[in-house]
């Protein structure tokens, strides 16, 4: 997947207010939606979304304003939990781990 792509499906998410907060927008949902699906199919021996995910700190700056500007909000709040689990679990579950 090219940066350009993830950088587009993150600005999907919402607009930054400077303050640490994010205004939401009609396209949130579906591109947490996109995210997860492209997590789920990042190539595991590379990483390269988890990675791009990382140095953009997607949890930090948007995930977790998300949360905290939104938290009434069941539906978006349900979506973005599963993210923490999505980014750790290939760490988890390697090989190198367990030998």
């Amino acid at each position: 997947m090219l940066r350009s792509d993830v950088v587009t499906v993150v600005q999907g998410l919402g607009t930054l207010d400077g303050k640490g907060g994010i205004l939401r927008s009609s396209a949130t949902s579906d591109a947490l939606k996109r995210l997860e699906m492209l997590l789920k199919r990042d190539d595991p021996q590379v990483r390269s979304l988890h990675l791009s995910l990382g140095n953009m700190k997607v949890i930090q700056q948007y995930l977790i304003p998300l949360v905290e500007c939104y938290p009434d909000d069941e539906h978006l709040v349900f979506i973005i939990r599963s993210f923490p689990i999505l980014v750790c679990i290939d760490i988890l579950q390697s090989e190198s781990l367990f030998e």
